[in-house]
This record gives structure tokens, C-alpha cells and sequence, in this order.
């Protein structure tokens, strides 16, 4: 599923299971999103384009994760409503 936000500069696609993964850009900026297991993460790149989880979580990157029952096989709505929040903060701080 192909989603895009012309007003907030955001475009990615989001499909699967076992994991549900969303890959795109928001701001500029590549966006990775995660949903495996017990938990998810959503990521925004740093400037450089690092992500936190490729070993830069030092970085001016964003990274949020939370708990999710059987996040594997969580619904891709449900996977939107987490990435619209967290999109929604990294946004409101300012990127």
C-alpha cells in the first residue's frame, strides 16, 4: 500500500507480515518503520542518512518503539495509526 502526504512531505509504501515494514521519506529524510514479534519501531534518518538501528543511535536521528501483542501480524491500520503519531511528533519537533 502506497501512502503519501503532499502537505507534511510524506510518501512511503507499507505491506507484509511477519514483518509488517513500512520504507519512505518524510521531510527529506529516508523513514523506516517495524513491526515484528512483541514490538515495533519507526525511524527517521539523521542528516548524513542514518538510521538509528544501522548502529547510529547517537545520531540527530528520531526513534520511537513501543510494545505490541503479536506485532507480526499487527493490521496495516493499526501499523498507520503508530506511524501517523510518530511521524506527527518528529514533525511538531521542528524537522
Amino acid at each position: 500500500m502506497r501512502v503519501a502526504d503532499a502537505n507534511e512531505s510524506v510518501e512511503f509504501e507499507i505491506w507484509g507480515s511477519a514483518p509488517v515494514q513500512a520504507f519512505g521519506v518524510v521531510s527529506g529524510r529516508e523513514f523506516y518503520f517495524r513491526a515484528r514479534h512483541e514490538g515495533w519501531c519507526c525511524e527517521v534518518a539523521d542528516d548524513c542518512g542514518q538510521l538509528p538501528s544501522d548502529g547510529f543511535a547517537n545520531t540527530t536521528g528520531f526513534s520511537r518503539s513501543g510494545l505490541y501483542e503479536n506485532a507480526s501480524y499487527i493490521s496495516l491500520r493499526a501499523a498507520l495509526k503508530i506511524i501517523d503519531l510518530c511521524l506527527r511528533e518528529y514533525l511538531s519537533l521542528g524537522a
